[in-house]
């Protein structure tokens, strides 16, 4: 019998709001696209928010059950869950992760300590079948000394990737200097579906009276920030504000759409824009996309919607991007440093039958915007 045969599902059943919804959301059939209900009308990742100390450790000890029992997926689900929405100290369960040669969810690892990291890095050395995998998650410890000596290994990885690529998924890169470098701002805000009450502070999708110079399909502004939103996140220098301009049909086909901010900030199209082969011949006959229909919420962990496969709302103000596809940072025209994520909005929360998310990113520095789009 293992150590941890003792937590079982007909135990789980009898703990009390919330520890046992979230164990029988996890416990539902994976092919169940409603099972995210929970039968309840509190969301799961607000459940998970409410659970005390010892319901985060029972749920930890639930994680090794599954682990013992080589139940992956609903593992991955809930190990996932508690590294987004919780602070919980997953360190136990990381190791025994390691000890199971299981490398996912990849961002768990964000929790991990400086002798975790280690202990990634031995593997690293030895299991070349597992390398890529192992790599991702050692990126995500954001551990510099390790990565800048696998770096020096000259590693062929699978897929074209390299380390470089595998900190971005991450989050972060390695400056000119050796010094780690964060790709998104700490500080997240969820957007939620409404009428934002402060238009002065922050608004979503507004109308401008400028059209795009390769579709001639009127721009808009995905966000205009004011000076105190903008303070939430740290960035400062913006005393009027700022806008993030594009087009909401080309910037789904080029690989960046950038815009650059006057004093005032207000943002014109760059001239650094490359059209892409392809556009749509009828996009200036599109629907547009609905207009001044997000509100700044609450505060939120920055890894809150770090994978597409959370059960949570994906459109906020800072954290950790959601991709859809690989890591698409833009590089910003003038510096040539990679820009930080700002924000993103899920077109499927404030559209029916939409998919597809919108980023948008800043170079503070260079007063430089940027958009791109990705779905699956």
């Amino acid at each position: 019998m293992n150590r941890y045969a003792e937590i079982s599902d007909t135990q789980l059943r009898g703990f009390t709001h919330p520890v046992e919804l979230i164990a029988k959301y996890h416990r539902g059939d994976p092919n169940d696209l409603a099972v995210g209900s929970c039968c309840n009308t509190t969301p799961v990742d607000e459940l998970y928010q409410e659970l005390s100390t010892a319901g985060l450790e029972r749920l930890i000890q639930y994680g090794e059950t599954l682990i013992c029992d080589g139940d992956g997926f609903r593992f991955r689900n809930l190990c996932a869950s508690l590294a987004a929405f919780t602070e919980a100290d997953l360190e136990p369960l990381l190791r025994s992760m390691i000890e199971a040669d299981l490398y996912e969810p990849d961002f768990a690892f964000n929790k991990a300590s400086k002798d975790l990291a280690s202990r990634l890095l031995d593997q690293l050395k030895t299991d070349e079948d597992n390398r890529l995998e192992i790599l991702f998650a050692l990126a995500w410890t954001g551990d510099v000394e390790a990565i800048e000596w696998c770096t020096r290994q000259g590693w062929q990885l699978p897929a074209k990737w390299t380390i470089p690529a595998c900190t971005k998924v991450a989050g972060w890169e390695l400056d000119s200097k050796g010094a780690r470098r964060d790709l998104y701002y700490t500080q997240c805000y969820a957007l939620r579906y409404g009428k934002s009450p402060d238009p002065q502070q922050f608004r979503a999708i507004t109308p401008r009276t400028d059209n795009c110079p390769w579709c001639s399909r009127p721009l808009i502004n995905l966000l205009e920030l004011g000076a105190t939103t903008l303070a939430k996140l740290g960035i400062t220098g913006f005393e009027q504000g700022l806008q993030i301009a594009t087009c909401d049909v080309c910037t789904a086909f080029a690989s960046s759409l950038f815009g650059e901010l006057n004093q005032s900030g207000y943002s014109e199209w760059s001239l650094h824009n490359v059209r892409p082969d392809y556009l749509p011949d009828d996009a200036d006959s599109w629907e547009g996309l609905p207009t001044d229909c997000l509100h700044l919420a609450a505060e939120r962990p920055p890894l809150f919607a770090a994978n597409q496969f959370l059960s949570t709302t994906f459109s906020q103000l800072g954290g950790h991007p959601t991709w859809i596809q690989c890591a698409a940072y833009p590089t910003c025209p003038e510096c040539k440093q990679t820009m930080m994520c700002l924000a993103q909005i899920d077109h499927s929360e404030i559209e029916e039958y939409a998919e597809g998310t919108y980023y948008a990113y800043l170079c503070p520095e260079c007063r430089v915007t940027a958009t791109n789009y990705q779905q699956t």
